[in-house]
């Protein structure tokens, strides 16, 4: 086998800390390059939008490493440079600072960037983003003087940002152009539900609304123009339309590219030294059975994990079901699986009470899973997801029935 001596990995963030992380406990002894633009240790992003924000947490909680452990990997850590492009026939990879990274494999974790948008006034100081731990700290000082906020968009980052905002005291105002909130991804009754509950919170959640522009008030505030002229006066205003993936590197590197870098499900792509892992990746889902990109924290994880070992030509797997999570409020919802269309579900335990399980077959086969303060459900489904084992929806929907029970198949 080809000696392997020196392996970069381009992107710092939760996905290029857990190669590094795998690589070392494989027990890779070479060096490890690790370049990230961001000047911080490998983080993971969820608190970013709820603890971290509301200052209940503080950044250092989202390191994936101490700087002791960190240390430990003996890892070069490449801070603040930008890989600016990938000579596959060297096999080198050029930072911003004129420096030239030798590799033997090659790691692209390059993650995703926001979905900014294009409209007039939208680089206004008060239209903000939210991805990195710099644009959290920089939100946290404006939302501390701010009373009223305009959150564009009702996914997950949306709304995660209008309940941390609420829990600060900040009137706050969801703006989505589609007919439902998480519209990408949950099902209608899933997204009444999060809508009644934002309302019950005091949040002033607008559906099928346009926005034409922003424009500053003579006394400081910002008016959200929306289609049809009405407007709608805030201190602030956060974007979360959605994320795309970071492939400049990878296309002008000319490997496959198509909503993110086509590899297969450990990260291979067409060239055999260069891997890629996470949110930027266009991959063949061994539990789904069809290509999928993913953009989540356990993705980031394990898909990370998979990479690394397949960099090392370790014989590795990786099928997980894919699992999503999300904190507002008092409700942690979770959910199973990536269904091609949502079928009638099956309702276990109390919609109103806020403690539910909604269980969605295709046939006898479970096909997704949405639990709204029910973990232990969600631990239960995973497994029947993982093991293919057919269900009976009237045990599934009876509080009777212990759901291990139904592991026996």
């Amino acid at each position: 086998m080809e000696t392997i001596e020196s392996i970069v990995i381009v992107g710092a963030g939760q996905a290029g800390g857990w190669v590094a992380k795998t690589l070392r406990a494989e027990g890779f002894r070479g060096h490890v390059h690790l370049v990230g633009e961001e000047d911080h240790l490998p983080y993971e992003r969820p608190p970013l939008s709820k603890a971290v924000l509301t200052g209940d947490a503080g950044d250092e909680s989202t390191y994936l490493f101490d700087a002791p452990a960190f240390d430990a990997l003996q890892v070069t850590l490449h801070r603040g440079l930008r890989a600016e492009s990938v000579d596959r026939e060297t096999r080198t990879v050029a930072l911003d600072n004129g420096e030239r990274l030798s590799y033997d494999r090659l790691v692209l974790a390059t993650g995703s960037r926001v979905r900014r948008l294009d409209l007039p006034g939208s680089d206004l100081p008060a239209v903000t983003y939210l991805r990195d731990l710099a644009d959290c700290t920089s939100l946290r000082e404006k939302l501390s003087t701010a009373h009223r906020l305009a959150v564009v968009g009702g996914g997950w980052i949306g709304l995660e940002v209008a309940a941390s905002a609420r829990k600060l005291g900040l009137e706050v105002t969801v703006l989505e152009a589609a007919d439902r909130l998480c519209a990408r991804a949950l099902p209608p009754r899933l997204s009444d539900f999060l809508a009644a509950r934002h309302r019950a919170h005091g949040v002033d959640v607008r559906l099928g609304v346009g926005i034409e522009s922003f424009r500053p008030t003579p006394d400081g505030a910002l008016d959200v123009v929306l289609a049809g002229g009405d407007a709608i006066t805030v201190d602030l205003v956060v974007v979360g339309i959605g994320v795309i993936p970071e492939t400049t590197l990878a296309q002008a590197a000319g490997l496959d590219v198509d909503n993110g870098v086509v590899t297969d499900a450990v990260g291979r792509t067409v060239d055999p030294h260069v891997f890629a892992c996470g949110d930027v990746t266009n991959h063949h889902s061994g539990f789904l059975g069809r290509r999928v990109r993913l953009e989540s924290w356990a993705n980031a994880q394990n898909q990370g994990i998979a990479a690394a070992r397949a960099a090392l030509g370790i014989d590795t797997d990786y099928a997980d079901v894919p699992w999503f999570w999300s904190d507002q409020y008092d409700l942690n919802v979770q959910m199973l699986g990536v269904p091609e269309r949502w079928s009638e579900p099956v309702i276990r335990g109390d919609m109103e009470a806020g403690a539910f399980t909604a269980f969605y077959l295709d046939g006898d086969m479970l096909d997704a899973v949405v639990a709204v303060n029910s973990a232990r459900d969600i631990a239960v489904a995973r497994r029947l997801m993982e093991r293919r084992i057919r269900v009976n929806a009237g045990r599934l929907a009876d509080p009777g029935v212990k759901l291990q029970s139904l592991l026996k198949g």
